[in-house]
C-alpha cells in the first residue's frame, strides 16, 4: 500500500491549490491500493466525501507529537509518500519507523531555495525546479524524476454542477476563461486577462468578448481592487462563491479561451482549447505556441515566466488572431495542444511513470529522519526571519 500524505496548515496552504486534484488523480489511476493522508490543521474542501482519505489534525510545528504507528495503526504501508515540503516531515519520519521508503514530490509553486530540504527520492513538477536538484553539489537526491502535474482527460459523460457563466453571450463570442485563486501571487496574472480582453475588443467589438474570472478568494483586498477596476465592464464577470471554485475546470468546456497557470492552464489543454499562461513584464498573457511552450513547460506556466525568458506576448497574439480570422485553421490548434497534453500532462501516463521510479527505492532510517528534521526546523526559521525582513522593509 502507498500511504500519501499531504499538508493543509493555515496561513501555508489554502486547502485549494491545484496539487491537492493532482495527488487524488494520480492515486485514483495507480494501480495499487493507496490511502491519503491529510496532516494539518484544517481539512481541504476539496477532500471532502472522497474515499481513502483521512485527516490527522495537528500543527506543523507538532512533530514531535506525531506518532506514525499508532496514528496509521490500520495501515501496512510499503511507500510513504509526501506531496508537499511540509507533511514531508510526517512522512519521513513515517517512513523511519516502518523502515520502508520515502518519496517527496516538490510540486509547483516557486523555484526550490538554497536552504530547503532534499531528501533520497524526489519528483518534481517542473524544469526548473529539475534543473536546481540535479546541479546541486553537496546534497541532491539519490533519485530524481519530471514527472509533471497530472490531469485526467475531461469525460464526454460529465455535467457541470453550476450554471454556465457565459449564459447569455452570443454564440459568436469569443468566451474567456482565468480560473485562478484570488490572492497576491496571481493578481498581475488576472489584470492581464482584462488587458487581454481589451485587445480582443478593440479588434472585434465590445459585444464580441466576453471574461468569466472564477477562483477561490484568498485576499479580499485583491478582490476589491479586481472588482474596482472591472465594474463598469459589461463583459467581465468574477465567480467567487464555493459552487464555482471546487472542480471549477468542468466549467472550462463553456469556454473558447483558458487563460491559466500551472493546473488550470494544463486542464484548458485537455479540453483542446486556446491556451494563453502569464508573463511579467508584459501587458497580456501570452498565446501559446509551437515555438515558446518548452520554455512555459520548463516554469509550470506561471507567474514567473518573463519577457527575460525569451518569450514575445505581442507576436503570440498575431499568431491568435490569425486562428480567430480564418488564416489559420483552428482545428490544426486543437489537435496539437491535445496531443501535447497527452504527452506531457495525462494522468495515466503520469501514473506509469510513478509506478516505474518506485521501483528500487532505499527505506528510511531514523538517523536520516533526525537529520531531516534538524534540516526542516533550519528552513522554517529562516523562512520565518525572511518574512519579518521582508515587513520590515516595507514599512
Amino acid at each position: 500500500m502507498v500511504v500519501f500524505f499531504i499538508g493543509c496548515f493555515s496561513g501555508i496552504n489554502t486547502g485549494n491549490g491545484g496539487h491537492y486534484y493532482s495527488l487524488l488523480n494520480l492515486a485514483k489511476e495507480i494501480p495499487v491500493l493507496y490511502k491519503i493522508v491529510v496532516v494539518g490543521d484544517f481539512f481541504p474542501d476539496v477532500y471532502k466525501n472522497k474515499e481513502n482519505v483521512d485527516f490527522i489534525k495537528i500543527s506543523v510545528n507538532e512533530v514531535d507529537k506525531f506518532n506514525p504507528k499508532e496514528d496509521l495503526m490500520f495501515f501496512e504501508p510499503t511507500i510513504i509518500h509526501a506531496y508537499d515540503n511540509n507533511s514531508a516531515i510526517f512522512a519521513n519520519k513515517t517512513a523511519a519507523e516502518f523502515k520502508i521508503p520515502l518519496v517527496v514530490t516538490k510540486p509547483g509553486g516557486g523555484a526550490l531555495k538554497v536552504y530547503s530540504p532534499v531528501y533520497k527520492h524526489m519528483i518534481v513538477f517542473h524544469g526548473e525546479d529539475f534543473d536546481l536538484l540535479s546541479k546541486r553539489l553537496l546534497t541532491k537526491p539519490k533519485k530524481l524524476a519530471l514527472i509533471a502535474n497530472r490531469v485526467s482527460v475531461p469525460s464526454k459523460l460529465a455535467k457541470n454542477k453550476r450554471l454556465n457563466p457565459f449564459e447569455g453571450s452570443g454564440d459568436d463570442c469569443i468566451k474567456l476563461l482565468r480560473i485562478s485563486r484570488i490572492g497576491k501571487a496571481y493578481r498581475d496574472s488576472i489584470k492581464q486577462s482584462i488587458a487581454l480582453l481589451n485587445r480582443i475588443q478593440i479588434k472585434y467589438g465590445s459585444d464580441n468578448v466576453f471574461l468569466a474570472i472564477v477562483g477561490y478568494v484568498e485576499d479580499e483586498a485583491v478582490l476589491l481592487e479586481i472588482e474596482e477596476i472591472v465594474k463598469d465592464c459589461k463583459n467581465i464577470k468574477l465567480f467567487v462563491t464555493p459552487e464555482y471554485c471546487i472542480e471549477a475546470s468542468e466549467l472550462i468546456r463553456y469556454s473558447d479561451v483558458v487563460i491559466g497557470t500551472g493546473r488550470s492552464y494544463m486542464e484548458g489543454m485537455s479540453y483542446g482549447k486556446f491556451v494563453f499562461f502569464p508573463l511579467k513584464g508584459s501587458e497580456i498573457p501570452c498565446f501559446t505556441t509551437e515555438k515558446n511552450y518548452n520554455k512555459a513547460f520548463h516554469k509550470n506556466f506561471s507567474p514567473r515566466l518573463s519577457i527575460h525568458d525569451g518569450i514575445d506576448a505581442e507576436k503570440a497574439l498575431n499568431v491568435f488572431f490569425n486562428y480567430l480570422d480564418g488564416k489559420e485553421n483552428p482545428s490544426f490548434y486543437k489537435e496539437w495542444v491535445i496531443d501535447v497534453f497527452n504527452q506531457n500532462h495525462e494522468v495515466k501516463i503520469g501514473a506509469s511513470k510513478l509506478i516505474d521510479f518506485y521501483n528500487d527505492l532505499i527505506p528510511e532510517t531514523n538517523v536520516s529522519f533526525y537529520k531531516q528534521n534538524a534540516w526542516f526546523r533550519l528552513e522554517k526559521t529562516i523562512s520565518f526571519m525572511r518574512g519579518k525582513i521582508k515587513k520590515l522593509i516595507g514599512k
